[in-house]
């Protein structure tokens, strides 16, 4: 499994995040647990990432 952090330094909504996340070919992802970083919506984080 090749995973990455979700928080990679661009300022983009985590639904789009996740998104090319996958499409780089990652087949998982590290969530970041707090809204330091202007994710107010962090609680989401597993559901939005979750496979489809």
């Amino acid at each position: 499994m090749i995973t990455i952090f979700d928080r990679f330094g661009h300022d983009i909504p985590y639904v789009e995040r996740y998104r090319i996340i996958k499409e780089a070919g990652f087949n998982g992802v590290i969530l970041y647990w707090g809204n330091e970083f202007g994710n107010n919506d962090y609680k989401q984080s597993p559901e939005l990432a979750r496979p489809t």
